[in-house]
């Protein structure tokens, strides 16, 4: 049996709040009851930026230990609470939180060398912060690659001003995980918990879309990233992609149908459906599919293995998915 790791998996350190806290910007987290339950709320000049569930799970490692266990995990590929990207703010202060969070998550995995790694954050609305930071994360600290954002203010990851982080990532043989953030069409979506349950997915699938149609992958071939939620929409609707390349002059920007780009990716198995996990494994292939689980909150997959044990594949097709395909990009 392959040693099990779970690439998608969360941490909000416990010294966020003094984290945040950086002399001269008026930025701050706060502690509230908030629709009938506990919220971290990270707050500025006008109000609430973005909250989150006050969970003890984020920095309880006995309790998260415990609940790898259970799942039957061995390993975990670290990333920080998507609401710490911190986009909008100014890019400076961006990056000294950035390099405070590192620095923990950092020494977090240093102390569990056997069961972590680590995903590094960086201020992606500063490119040329960005890449010094990711060099920094990478090669001092030795976190094995960056967790960022399906968008940059609105901005998708396929524009030529993301090139030079790309072109770094790609020299750094970093993985790149790529988590949706600030959803497009999260205005109509205020109902019923749609801006995750769908508006997760259509943010990773218009990333990825992104990516493709702005060539990245022809520029940056090398690049290891990784589709947060089974991909998205994308596996399911490559086949349209493909019929736009073909009949629609603003797609022809590659030189090749964009279904040749899906297994330039690889993708989480949070997909909460044997069925559809069945569709991808089958789509893009065993050795572009990890494990991934969403912990610790209330969306997460909290029996992964359980759902792949459903499927029909053969035992080295297993192995690959549960952890040897990440041991391989790690």
């Amino acid at each position: 049996m392959s040693v099990r790791i779970d690439v998608h998996n969360h941490w909000l350190p416990e010294a966020y709040a003094e984290i945040t806290q950086v002399p001269g910007y008026p930025y701050k987290v706060e502690i509230r009851p908030q629709n009938g339950m506990k919220k971290i709320l990270f707050t500025g000049p006008q109000g609430v930026i973005n909250s989150a569930p006050h969970l003890t799970a984020y920095w309880d490692w006995e309790q998260r230990f415990a609940d790898m266990e259970r799942r039957n995990l061995d390993m975990a590929v670290v990333s920080l609470h998507p609401f710490t990207f911190h986009y909008t703010e100014p890019a400076e202060y961006a990056l000294q939180v950035h390099r405070m969070l590192n620095d923990e998550l950092a020494g977090l995995v240093r102390r569990h060398p056997r069961r972590l790694r680590g995903l590094a954050n960086v201020p992606l609305q500063d490119v040329g912060l960005a890449v010094e930071e990711l060099a920094r994360a990478v090669t001092d600290l030795n976190l094995c690659g960056v967790q960022v954002g399906s968008n940059v203010n609105g901005v998708y990851l396929g524009e030529e001003q993301f090139w030079p982080f790309w072109e770094r990532v790609q020299e750094l043989g970093a993985l790149v995980l790529i988590h949706p953030r600030a959803v497009a069409g999260a205005d109509r979506m205020g109902q019923y918990y749609l801006r995750n349950l769908i508006g997760n997915l259509l943010d990773t699938s218009i990333c990825a879309a992104s990516m493709i149609f702005g060539g990245v992958f022809d520029k940056y071939p090398g690049l290891r990233v990784c589709l947060s939620h089974g991909g998205g929409q994308l596996p399911y609707i490559i086949g349209r992609l493909d019929h736009g390349w073909k009949v629609r002059p603003e797609c022809r920007t590659v030189s090749r149908p964009p279904q040749e780009y899906l297994r330039h990716f690889y993708y989480d198995t949070i997909t909460h459906s044997p069925e559809a996990l069945a569709y991808l494994l089958a789509r893009v292939g065993a050795d572009r599919v990890v494990i991934g689980t969403d912990y610790p909150f209330d969306m997460e997959d909290d029996s992964p293995l359980d759902k792949l044990n459903q499927l029909p594949l053969s035992a080295r097709e297993r192995n690959m998915v549960c952890g040897d395909n990440l041991a391989w990009l790690l």
